[in-house]
C-alpha cells in the first residue's frame, strides 16, 4: 500500500469539504459558531488617555526685570487647570480663570512682597470636561525677591 496515495486522498476530501460549505448550516447562510466569535474578535477597541501632565515649579529668584511667576497648562492636555497661590498660613495671593492647553497665566510677585525669601504653595487642579474638578496638585517653593 502505498501512503502518499492516502495523504493526497486526505488533502483532496478536506478541501472538497471545505468548498462545497461543511460546517455550514443547511444552505441557509449561516454560519457556525466558531466563525461569528472570530470575526467578533477583529473589533477595534480605541482607548482614550488617562493621564494629565501636571506643571512641575522649582524655587526661583526674582528680580526687578524678572519678577512674573509662569505658570502653564501643557499643549498636551485635554483638561483645562486652575492655579490657586496661597502663603505659608493659608492666605490666597492668586486665583487663576482656567487656563486652556497650551496656554499660560502670570502672577507678578511685587504685588505681594519687595523683599526677603517666602515659601509659597502652588495648587494646579484640573478642570474636566464635565466642569467637575480632576485631583489637584499642590507643590511648595521657596521664592526670593531680590529688587
Amino acid at each position: 500500500m502505498d501512503l502518499r496515495g492516502i495523504g493526497k486522498w486526505c488533502v483532496t476530501a478536506l478541501l472538497v469539504a471545505g468548498l462545497c460549505g461543511c460546517g455550514q448550516n443547511a444552505g441557509d447562510g449561516s454560519v457556525s459558531v466558531a466563525e461569528t466569535s472570530a470575526a467578533a474578535s477583529v473589533e477595534e477597541v480605541v482607548v482614550e488617555p488617562e493621564y494629565i501632565i501636571y506643571p512641575a515649579f522649582t524655587d526661583k529668584t526674582f528680580t526687578a526685570d524678572s519678577h512674573m511667576l509662569n505658570m502653564s497648562n501643557s499643549k498636551n492636555n485635554e483638561v483645562d487647570f486652575q492655579f490657586v497661590i496661597t502663603d505659608y498660613d493659608g492666605t490666597v495671593l492668586f486665583t487663576s480663570d482656567p487656563v486652556a492647553p497650551g496656554e499660560k497665566v502670570q502672577w507678578d510677585v511685587t504685588e505681594r512682597w519687595h523683599g526677603r525669601s517666602h515659601t509659597i504653595y502652588i495648587t494646579c487642579t484640573p478642570i474636566l470636561a464635565d466642569g467637575t474638578e480632576g485631583n489637584p496638585s499642590t507643590q511648595e517653593i521657596l521664592i526670593t525677591i531680590d529688587l
